[in-house]
């Protein structure tokens, strides 16, 4: 299509991914049944006309370029033109990546399959029984169509199917799909949490000490009110504002520094990945203020009584 793939990837790392990556190509009559599939409209395509499917943020720029005004696309002479914009998933997986899929019209499929291009394929299977027996029964159904060759042992004590020819490449279960985002949120909550935690143990330690130690050292100054006639209301009130701001000034500015971190990662990781962390995020936070807010009730009610034992 004559596009600089370096001009819209800013990332060397990800512009080399990219650019060894296959490129998807799928009739407008397959996309079509795909579509039906999730119940929405079919797309239709002139003879010399192809569509491009994203909905992989990192690759959108590259899928921008191929939809631009005047763009042109030639498969083994055949020269097409972008005719629509289109965002669908094509199949069940645990994150989204249907990433520069070209639908084409049937003709350049065959001249492609003439040449030997390798077909792909995807198998949609909704059980009637229950989900393990159903996994049980589809794995040992594939190691019986598909053996491996001899030598080649079990898996975990379960069937095992070859994998190096078309039409079965591989298989996904819903179960492996739901333990995948599941793995993947507890790796986020635990990252959260615990980096989180260490950081927030340490601030609060470190501040619990510095305001015992000012409290100590401050005791004649309040022994000098109390003489002066200021109330022990007072003094005692002055001492929980102050304790409350050396605490709650900077978790304000850690909680401004972890929304704008958050918000980066979100547009820049999970966001691309499909992965919600609005859950991990309020647990981690709620932890956090947890624990935190127990350091500040302890070193104010240690303050408070090392005053009152002075103003007695």
């Amino acid at each position: 299509a004559g596009i600089d793939a370096s001009a819209l990837i800013d990332s060397p790392d990800t512009l080399k991914s990219i650019e060894v990556t296959n490129v998807g190509v799928i009739s407008v009559e397959q996309f079509n049944k795909c579509l039906g599939l999730i119940g929405e409209k079919p797309v239709e395509l002139a003879t010399d006309e192809f569509a491009v499917n994203n909905n992989f943020d990192l690759t959108e720029p590259l899928a921008q370029a191929l939809r631009s005004k005047g763009s042109e696309l030639s498969v083994e002479g055949t020269k097409l033109h972008c005719s629509a914009k289109l965002a669908y998933p094509l199949r069940t997986s645990a994150m989204t990546d249907s990433t520069l899929e070209v639908i084409v019209p049937q003709a350049v499929v065959d001249s492609l399959r003439e040449l030997g291009a390798m077909p792909q394929g995807y198998l949609n299977i909704m059980y009637k029984t229950d989900r393990t027996t159903g996994d049980q029964m589809l794995k040992d159904a594939l190691a019986k169509a598909f053996p491996v060759p001899e030598g080649v042992s079990s898996e975990d004590g379960l069937p095992v199917y070859s994998t190096s020819d078309w039409p079965v490449m591989g298989m996904y279960t819903g179960q492996e799909m739901a333990d995948q985002s599941s793995g993947l949120r507890m790796v986020i909550t635990y990252l959260a949490v615990y980096i989180g935690f260490i950081l927030m143990l340490t601030t609060a330690a470190v501040l619990a000490i510095q305001q015992l130690s000012e409290t100590t050292d401050s005791l004649p100054r309040y022994r000098r009110l109390a003489t002066l006639g200021a109330d022990r209301r007072m003094v005692l009130c002055s001492l929980k504002v102050q304790t409350g701001i050396y605490f709650i000034l900077p978790l304000c500015v850690a909680a401004c520094h972890s929304a704008c971190a958050l918000s980066v990662l979100n547009a820049c990781l999970f966001g691309e990945l499909g992965v919600d962390t609005s859950g991990s995020t309020a647990l981690a936070a709620l932890v956090i203020a947890s624990i935190y807010g127990a350091y500040l009730l302890v070193a104010y009610l240690t303050s408070r009584s090392m005053v009152k034992s002075v103003l007695r």
